[in-house]
């Protein structure tokens, strides 16, 4: 044992006995009972003086006044009794908690403190402690400013989801503190614009539905005709003319459409190119871009080696592209041909055809369009192909680049197998 304490344990009893041996009374503090109170204040234990003074007062109780005022006069000088401080956390384990309590998530926090409390089981009462004042400071999660929430509601008010997906970005951006209540408020609008386009969208398909279902046999149809000529001189003279007609028509359960073509051309004053069409295709709507097509076919073209040249055809098709400035049909089934040859020789045939309709806006008044179709039977296949882009001048006249392929794999003896023509054309469009 330290002589210190050895010390602190044998004042008291030093303290009694001398006080007891006392026996003058007077007016003054005992000479002995002021050193032992100046002693015990010199100690610095507050506590120690109280209880020497109240000792001292008790047997000098003549001097009691004089005792109580030395003793309260030295306690002011002493520092109170030092209270031993918690159990200190280990540094690492108290920033990881202060970290946590930083981003002002409060079930981040109390994770964290459960956590340190399983690995730190000696410090679980300094951990607790230290929770109870970090939690009781956390604080909920900011909301969004005045000016960012104006923005993102007038982007809502607005109805455009491109507009309000840009605008929470940009106010996410701005504060990243209130980004998970901007992110909350951007998809609540972002709900409610949905909702507003698929009712709208709703009305127009009913809307649409009524009107379809009210066309006559002659109403509801819309067409272009299409007029091209080319004249070449000098070392060729050539003359060429397209004419063709396009009649469609959209109805509540079925598509027409109508197509005529003029083809002439005339080389070095011969005619090298005198082709005529005539087709007529109906689709039968069946629902979710599914259809029943059929199509009826006349041509003529002496130039591929035939007189006229009858198809019909029946099967299956289906809008595989239906999205706003895009849409493609394809079908396909069994196919018939009749065909009577400029030799006289004629043919039935029994094959398959299948065909394509592709359309795509490039940009507001200006289209790409592709049609082309197959028929094959016997080993003998017909290719057709239109390439176009249409770009419109006004409502109702257009300019048009064309490319057609047209190949016959079994021509008639000393006939090209292929021809192809580049027109440019104008097109009247009611």
């Amino acid at each position: 044992m330290t002589r210190s304490v050895r010390s602190l344990m044998v004042f008291p009893v030093a303290v009694v006995a001398t006080l007891a041996s006392a026996t003058a009374a007077h007016a003054q503090v005992p000479p002995n009972v002021e050193v032992m109170i100046r002693e015990a204040a010199r100690i610095g234990n507050a506590r120690t003086v109280a209880a020497v003074t109240e000792v001292a007062k008790s047997l000098y109780p003549d001097q009691a006044e004089e005792i109580g005022k030395l003793g309260e006069q030295m306690m002011a000088g002493t520092a109170p009794a030092i209270v031993p401080p918690p159990p200190r956390i280990a540094p690492p384990v108290e920033a990881m908690i202060r970290e946590a309590a930083r981003d002002g998530d409060a079930q981040m926090l109390k994770a964290v403190l459960a956590l340190a409390r399983t690995t730190n089981p000696q410090d679980a009462a300094a951990i607790d402690e230290l929770g109870a004042v970090l939690l009781a400071a956390a604080a909920p999660p900011p909301p969004i400013s005045p000016e960012a929430e104006a923005m993102i509601r007038e982007a809502g008010r607005i109805g455009d989801a491109t507009t309000l997906a840009s605008v929470v970005k940009v106010a996410k951006s701005n504060h990243p503190r209130e980004e998970k209540a901007i992110e909350e408020l951007g998809a609540k609008l972002m709900g409610e614009i949905q909702t507003k386009q698929s009712e709208a969208a709703a009305r127009a398909r009913e809307a649409e539905r009524a009107r379809l279902a009210a066309l006559g046999a002659f109403d509801g149809w819309s067409g272009q005709g299409e007029a091209g000529i080319g004249v070449t001189t000098g070392n060729t003279d050539q003359v060429s003319a397209l004419v063709g007609l396009k009649l469609r028509k959209e109805g509540l359960n079925a598509r027409h459409n109508f197509a005529a073509v003029v083809d002439y051309q005339q080389t070095s004053g011969k005619l090298s190119r005198e082709r005529y069409a005539l087709n007529h295709g109906l689709n039968y709507l069946l629902g979710e871009g599914l259809y029943v097509s059929t199509l009826l076919g006349w041509e003529r073209d002496k130039f591929a080696g035939f007189a006229r040249r009858f198809t019909e055809s029946v099967g299956i098709g289906y809008r595989a592209i239906s999205r706003p400035g895009m849409t493609l049909d394809i079908d396909g089934g069994p196919a018939l041909r009749q065909t009577l040859y400029t030799s006289g020789r004629s043919e039935n045939e029994f094959g398959a055809r299948a065909s394509l309709s592709y359309r795509w806006t490039l940009r507001d008044g200006v289209t790409f369009s592709e049609d082309a179709s197959v028929v094959t039977s016997d080993g003998s296949t017909t290719l057709f192909s239109n390439s176009a882009i249409t770009a419109k001048f006004s409502e109702v006249i257009s300019g048009k680049l064309s490319f057609n392929i047209q190949s016959e794999t079994d021509p008639l003896p000393g006939r090209e197998s292929t021809d192809t023509a580049t027109r440019a054309s104008i097109v009247y469009s009611f």
